[in-house]
Order: C-alpha cells, then sequence, then structure tokens
C-alpha cells in the first residue's frame, strides 16, 4: 500500500484553512463577493460637509471603496459623529458595518446600530440611513427609543433629526415618562402629553399608528 506523503497532506491543510477563511470574510461584503475592491483603506475617516458646514465626521476600521457603485464598504465598526449649525457635536452614531456613498455622502449603518443623543435619547435598530442632503436619519426596521426620564418606545419605522430632537416613530407602543398608554386604541380615545403630537393629519390611515415627538432636553 501506497503511504501518503507528509508533505503533501499539510499543504493540503493548510490551502482548505485558507480557502474556508477567504470564504468568511468575503461574507463581509455579499454585494460585492464577485467583484475586486479599487481601494482598501484601514482606519477610514472622512468629513461630511454641506457648503462648507460640517454635518458629520464618519469612520470605520475598515474600508472596500467599488467604484461600479460609487460605494464604499465599511465594517470593522462604523463611528458617525453628527453636527449642529453651530458646529457642536451633537449625537453620535455607531454600528457594526455600513456603506458611504462617496458622491452623495449618504452613509447606512448596518447591524447593532445605536444613536446616543446630547439630549438624552438613544435609538437601537439593525438598519438606519442617514440623507445628507435631506439632513435627516430613517429606516424601515423595528426600533426601540429610550429616553433620561424612562419612556420606553417600540416600532417599525423610523424618522428624526440626526440630533434626535424631532422625531417619527410608526406602529409604536410603549410607556412614557407619566404612565401614558400608547396603544392604539388609547391615543384614538385622547391627547398625549405636549411633546407628544398625533399627525397633522388624523383621519388618515397611518395617524393611529404614528407618533411625533419634539425631545429638546435630558429633562
Amino acid at each position: 500500500m501506497k503511504k501518503r506523503n507528509p508533505v503533501c497532506s499539510i499543504i493540503f491543510f493548510l490551502l482548505i484553512t485558507f480557502l474556508t477563511c477567504n470564504k468568511r470574510e468575503n461574507t463581509v461584503t455579499p454585494a460585492y463577493n464577485t467583484e475586486a475592491p479599487d481601494q482598501e483603506m484601514w482606519n477610514f475617516d472622512v468629513k461630511v460637509t454641506n457648503k462648507g458646514k460640517l454635518e458629520a465626521h464618519l469612520k470605520a476600521g475598515h474600508m472596500l471603496f467599488f467604484s461600479t457603485k460609487n460605494q464604499s464598504v465599511l465594517n470593522q465598526g462604523v463611528l458617525v459623529d453628527f453636527y449642529d449649525n453651530e458646529g457642536n457635536a451633537t449625537s453620535t452614531l455607531t454600528s457594526d458595518s455600513g456603506l458611504f456613498n462617496d458622491k452623495m455622502q449618504d452613509v447606512k449603518a448596518i447591524k447593532n446600530v445605536v444613536v446616543e443623543s446630547d439630549s438624552g435619547v438613544t435609538l437601537y435598530t439593525e438598519e438606519l440611513s442617514f440623507d445628507q442632503s435631506a439632513e435627516k436619519i430613517f429606516t424601515d426596521k423595528e426600533v426601540k427609543i429610550t429616553t433620561t426620564r424612562g419612556d420606553i418606545f417600540y416600532g417599525i419605522g423610523f424618522e428624526s433629526d440626526p440630533q434626535l430632537k424631532f422625531w417619527q416613530i410608526k406602529k409604536f407602543h410603549g410607556t412614557a415618562h407619566r404612565g401614558f398608554d400608547l396603544s392604539t386604541d388609547q391615543l384614538k380615545k385622547t391627547r398625549q402629553d405636549s411633546t407628544i403630537d398625533k399627525p397633522a393629519n388624523p383621519d388618515s390611515a397611518a395617524a393611529p399608528d404614528t407618533m411625533a415627538v419634539k425631545h429638546d432636553s435630558k429633562k
């Protein structure tokens, strides 16, 4: 019986290990598996501005740029600081990964997304987009929102300014700091706290499932 060459066995084992690891690494960018990036960068750092005004500062541990889509795939941790009109940092977004459109300067945060604002509001979701031209963040995924006053809101669908001062949550439920019942049935019966307003058109089909909130302070 012919003996197997130990050197060949070792080479074969290393080759299988390499291919397996490489396959795992490609799962970070499933949309680009068949395409090689045009540029790769570690410690990615870019500032998003509008007419010279700083709106956001984006950082990521690793970046892959694909020119065919004019888009950068971000991984190894994503961090975005948002700024107000006076240039003050007002909220911070973190996520596991994301996408950055180099032309539009839009950002999509993906997986374990958390946005913390200096107004005391914290948003949790699995996917969130930042529209630079409209200066808003939004998602159609499930969201959880907490405040320093003890409010806890849940819903599907969310839209806000990046500072989380004026936000709208859809298909929501939760408990406000004064113990309000935020169920759909209760919303049909009474108006809530002055900081919690129904949409402008109460007769619309979406009205019972939508809540708009103005949150200006931690108190």
